[in-house]
């Protein structure tokens, strides 16, 4: 399974490992439950901005442009990543895959938020750090920035643009 179709949701992941190594005496929710509550303390501990975050969402801020968010991440986990990185007044629009009948790879949460948002997709920009998520934010036909992690920078005056 984990070859064929990468899990993306906390949901999928889940699944996937109780399909792999099955547990008793817990539910699928609760494993879940308790994987989404020790992310959000690790958030809450040791969460940090990715370099630039702030002078970016600064930028189209002050260009008066929406700005939303797309994530695989559950719902209850967003606002403890932008309460936590102190952004929660940039963004006019969230969204969960967990709301959608799949997550990334599809682009139902792209489409989603730039629904919510009232703007065209082909009029977005998806700033992105996933394969997953690039390719669901292309599948909405959005232009889509490729934001790889730090340690993946060989040369840190390459923008990629996908």
């Amino acid at each position: 399974m984990w070859l064929t179709k990468k899990p993306c949701t906390t949901r999928e992941v889940t699944e996937f490992w109780y399909s792999a190594f099955p547990w008793s005496g817990k539910s699928l929710e609760q494993v879940e439950n308790e994987v989404i509550d020790r992310v959000a303390t690790l958030i809450i501990e040791k969460g940090e901005p990715m370099e630039g975050v702030r002078e970016v969402l600064d930028f189209f801020q002050k260009k008066s442009l929406r700005i939303g968010l797309a994530t695989n991440a559950p719902a209850r986990l967003i606002p403890v990543v932008l309460n936590k990185l102190g952004i929660s007044k940039y963004f006019h629009s969230t969204s969960s895959s967990e709301d959608e009948v799949r997550g990334k790879p599809h682009p139902a949460v792209y489409l989603t938020t730039a629904k919510k948002l009232k703007v065209n997709p082909s009029k977005c920009i998806a700033f992105e750090d996933s394969l997953s998520g690039i390719i669901a934010a292309r599948k909405a036909n959005i232009k889509t920035v490729a934001v790889p992690h730090q340690s993946e920078f060989t040369d840190k005056n390459t923008i990629y643009l996908i």
